[in-house]
């Protein structure tokens, strides 16, 4: 058995306004080597401290066919991920695919002056390379497409649908 914790603080805003722009995110998860090094299972809370979505449950599988290859069903977000190279023990290059939840929520000042929260959400899919040093850095360039997207504004509950559309990250 083993626990994840993660805690990240952000500040997301339109720089235009810093009320409730300060945002945690949180990750809670007790993991079962049922299979050592082959499978694990996991259980926990993700805490998106987004408008739309607070909190979330975090469940799933990882399973590891043969070191160079790893499939992670989780929700909210899965991955298949292939190993490219490797570097003894110092360092691994995997190029993966996956699914899952996005968005987030901003601070931010509409046109009329007032002060509200913007929330965007969609699903997606992505395509990415991925560089993980022993120690816990990297790099990483993705490339994906976002569908059923919709923006959500706090105040008015009002609702914007929009069109599909490509991420680029890195």
């Amino acid at each position: 058995l083993s626990i994840v914790a993660v805690v990240r603080p952000s500040v997301r805003s339109d720089f235009s306004t810093s009320e409730t722009a300060f945002r945690i995110f949180g990750l809670g998860m007790i993991n079962w080597d049922c299979i050592p090094e082959t499978l694990s299972l996991s259980s926990g809370v993700v805490y998106l401290d987004r408008a739309d979505l607070t909190l979330l449950p975090a469940a799933g599988l990882t399973w590891t066919p043969k070191p160079t290859t790893r499939l992670d069903l989780r929700f909210p977000e899965s991955r298949l991920a292939w190993r490219l190279a490797k570097d003894g023990g110092c360092s691994e290059t995997w190029s993966y695919v996956s699914a899952g939840l996005g968005g987030n929520t901003w601070a931010v000042t509409r046109p009329s002056g007032q002060k509200d929260e913007l929330s965007l959400r969609d699903l997606r899919t992505t395509l990415g390379v991925e560089h993980v040093i022993d120690g816990g850095g990297g790099w990483f360039v993705e490339a994906g497409y976002a569908f059923a997207r919709r923006i959500e504004y706090e105040s008015d509950q009002s609702e914007v649908s929009l069109g599909d559309g490509v991420l680029l990250q890195a």
